[in-house]
């Protein structure tokens, strides 16, 4: 069974995918009226970090199997630091 911090771990790094997808979505609108090659890099730097947070998330659920909150609550910590950037860039972006 999943303890509840791996399960908030889990949920963070899905919420970061969401505002992932959210900022690619948005770069992509970008690059079809710029085509600029900065904006081709925002691409692909937030691709790659979509992709990253898909990977930790089922980490994170792989892990649950054998570690407990000693490595689950500092993950969380650098989760909740993450989501706060990623929701600050997300905010400004749309702006």
């Amino acid at each position: 069974m999943i303890g509840p911090f791996w399960l908030a771990d889990i949920a963070l790094v899905l919420v970061s995918a969401i505002l992932m997808a959210t900022l690619i979505v948005t770069y992509f609108r970008n690059f079809s009226r710029v085509h600029s090659k900065f904006v081709v890099g925002l691409m692909t730097f937030s691709i790659l970090l979509f992709l990253e947070n898909l990977v930790a998330a089922y980490l994170y659920y792989d892990l649950a199997q054998s570690y407990g909150p000693p490595v689950a609550v500092p993950l969380l910590v650098i989760n909740l630091l993450g989501v706060l950037g990623l929701s600050t860039l997300t905010w400004a972006t749309l702006r």
